[in-house]
């Protein structure tokens, strides 16, 4: 429905004053008048101020951002909160405008992962498998695993998992253990170690069995954790094998955060929408890693190996 001038001015008005009702109602317009940025914007305005049932606009809006560049709907995020000043998660209202991904989720022997609620984000051809237990609202960039054959895994709250990126346990003598808000990057390899809450692992990082990391550390981009290390809460480590080099000030924590953040909401915003294609229909209890490929006729049977040559990789069960 179009909205005479001079009621828009008064919406427009109400909205800087935090009016969740004129938000929708100035989103309803500019879907009315086929504005897609801008009907964008104003959807993500109603959900910063909490506007409710905002589920008939997210079709349209759907549809919208996927016309976008992921850094581009990231920028129009920001600015929208920033002009009505709030300091919100923009990935939060982002995420209502993905269409949803479901993780490969697979049992070893008789324990299956256990998720305490749907993922907030989920790339595709991402697989969980074992003894696996996650907290709520976790995000999976694309092509993510978490594998906890042969021990367990332990994930709290808000976990952030780049594109790419392994959780693995080592079979006897190291379980994973990961705490709360722990944000990691691209291509992160997390194996058999114990990590503080509020962690930040940034792309290309590596930790090694029996390390242990302390509340609020930051691991910075390409290091190596040694085995057995134990790194100081709060401070940020670097080079390889990593050393601790200062304290990390809140405002460089959020910054850097923020970027990682960014990177793995962005990962996932752009496979999505090449995923539909790609896709290879495997039966719910098949598990193939991710390192390998396979090509010809597929012939995957329930209980049995699959009858393809592998091309990468040397077994289409657990690798190592």
């Amino acid at each position: 429905m179009q909205q005479p001038a001079k009621q828009k001015k008064v919406l427009k008005a109400a909205l800087r004053s935090h009016d969740p009702d004129a938000a929708r109602q100035l989103l309803a317009h500019s879907m009315a008048l086929g504005h897609e940025r801008l009907a964008v914007g104003r959807y993500l305005a109603a959900h910063y101020l909490g506007c409710r049932d905002l589920a008939p606009f997210q079709p349209y809006c759907r549809t919208a951002v996927r016309r976008f560049k992921p850094q581009a709907l990231l920028t129009l995020a920001a600015k929208v909160a920033r002009e009505l000043h709030l300091d919100v998660d923009i990935h939060c209202a982002l995420g209502d405008l993905l269409v949803a991904e479901l993780p490969h989720i697979s049992a070893y022997g008789d324990t299956a992962p256990s998720l305490e609620s749907a993922p907030r984000y989920c790339g595709p051809r991402v697989s969980l498998l074992g003894s696996l237990t996650i907290g709520p609202d976790p995000w999976f960039g694309p092509g993510a695993v978490i594998r906890a054959e042969g021990n367990f895994a332990r994930i709290g709250e808000d976990f952030r998992l780049g594109e790419g990126s392994i959780v693995h346990i080592a079979h006897e003598p190291c379980p994973v253990q990961i705490g709360r808000r722990v944000t990691a990057g691209q291509n992160v390899v997390i194996h058999g170690c114990t990590v503080g809450d509020d962690c930040l692992i940034e792309d290309n990082a590596t930790i090694l069995d029996g390390a242990a990391i302390g509340n609020g550390a930051v691991i910075a981009a390409g290091s190596v954790i040694s085995p057995h290390s134990v790194l100081q809460s709060g401070w940020l480590h670097s080079g390889s094998p990593a050393k601790a080099v200062r304290p990390v000030d809140p405002g460089e924590y959020e910054q850097r955060k923020a970027a990682i953040s960014d990177s793995v909401f962005a990962s996932i915003f752009d496979r999505t929408a090449q995923a539909g294609s790609d896709r290879v229909g495997l039966g719910e209890n098949v598990f193939i890693a991710r390192t390998a490929a396979s090509k010809g006729r597929r012939h995957h049977r329930v209980g049995t190996a699959p009858r393809t040559k592998l091309v990468r990789g040397q077994s289409a069960g657990p690798a190592a």
